[in-house]
């Protein structure tokens, strides 16, 4: 389901609800070629346009932050900077499963060697009982990781924008 957006997510800045609006149109354009999954090469040329221009967006936000005096720019930064390294991690995975020619994320690496799963645990399946009942539901390693991605990038922007990035509006009228 792709993400559209609406006045609710505007932050009073024309800038940066362009930004925004960029970062939406390249998270629907990544959830489109992680669904899809045959093509590995425009998987990873929209994860890294989206990684690119993430650094850019939030380089520009966080100097209008600094420009207006804004009182949580530091913890804005930390969470620019957390999500960044989320988003560069999953890049990172989805380059060496494309260079293994395997599905993205069907094995993580811990720093010691040892395969894990998304939750830290060994490398096995999750089981989910369909409505608690009947047959167990078996979710591989690549559906887990592309959903941690989906979830990543919908938090992102829903969360993020609609709650963090929107705290600034008040801030941001000194610019009109």
């Amino acid at each position: 389901m792709t993400i559209q957006w609406n006045d609710a997510m505007s932050v009073g800045n024309a800038d940066i609800d362009n930004e925004h609006k960029q970062l939406i149109k390249l998270i629907n354009q990544a959830e489109v070629a992680l669904e899809e999954r045959e093509n590995h090469d425009a998987l990873l040329a929209v994860l890294g346009e989206l990684v690119k221009y993430t650094r850019y967006h939030f380089d520009r936000e966080e100097i209008i932050q600094l420009n207006i005096k804004y009182p949580d720019y530091v913890e804005h930064k930390l969470e620019h900077q957390e999500l960044v390294e989320n988003l560069e991690e999953f890049m990172r995975h989805f380059e060496v499963a494309s260079e293994k020619n395997d599905e993205p994320a069907s094995e993580a690496v811990a720093p010691g060697g040892e395969p894990e799963s998304a939750s830290g645990s060994a490398a096995t399946p999750d089981v989910e009982l369909a409505n608690g009942v009947g047959e167990p539901e078996v979710k591989s390693l690549a559906e887990r990781n592309t959903e941690e991605l989906m979830g990543l990038l919908r938090h992102w922007i829903i969360d993020h924008v609609l709650t963090t990035d929107r705290k600034m509006k008040p801030y941001l009228k000194v610019l009109r």
